[in-house]
């Protein structure tokens, strides 16, 4: 690992802290979550893990007569690309065999609360951070996924069940996409499908 991805990931971890302490401040810790899937990008072999410690914001009015919950979370993530392209396949020259990201996400929710041992919930999120490399190896491919900024957005949309004796379990899956909105060009963006896992306190 290079000394700009030492510097980055430091720096990631860093604010991540300050983030968590800051939101401990203002807000509830709500628990850990382990999301870990593969790519969905065209021309890319890779696993993507996601590792997010969240926090409860506000709950909103009940709607949908009041059988759903609206609830706004807030997510310090760290995220892992790692290729897995095989050493004799045909890939690209230039692209980093492992990129690491950390982003900072709100979440908002919707979350069944009638009396059930199982309860249905939906999510979808917007975040921003930063990756350690612009490029990505891809496969079959003379140039590598070019992301072009290492400021990138994190979208996340995805659905799942609560259960547990005291509903502090979840298991779920979800879409996740990282581009730069255009602020540069190209903008290649990097798509996964994972299975989350999650504790709540």
């Amino acid at each position: 690992m290079d000394r700009k991805v030492l510097l980055g990931c430091s720096l990631g971890l860093v604010s991540l802290a300050c983030v968590a302490f800051s939101a401990q401040v203002f807000a509830s810790f709500d628990g850990i979550r382990v999301a870990y899937g593969k790519a969905l990008t065209p021309d890319v072999e890779a696993t993507d893990l996601r590792l997010a410690a969240r926090w409860h914001i506000k709950d909103f009015e009940k709607g949908y007569n009041g059988d759903w919950e609206r609830r706004l979370m807030l997510e310090a993530v760290y995220t892992h690309w790692h290729s897995t392209i095989s050493g004799s396949a045909n890939k690209s020259a230039r692209g980093a065999d492992d990129i690491h990201g950390f982003f900072i996400t709100p979440i908002f929710r919707l979350e069944d609360t009638r009396s059930s041992s199982v309860k249905p919930y939906i999510e979808a999120g917007l975040g921003i951070g930063g990756i350690s490399d612009e490029e990505f190896r891809r496969k079959n491919r003379e140039y590598p996924l070019r992301k072009s900024s290492r400021f990138q957005f994190e979208v996340k949309v995805g659905g799942g069940f609560v259960f547990g004796e005291q509903q502090q379990m979840e298991l779920g899956i979800q879409w996740v996409h990282y581009s730069n909105a255009n602020v540069a060009s190209p903008n290649y963006s990097f798509d996964a499908i994972q299975l989350e896992g999650a504790y709540r306190f």
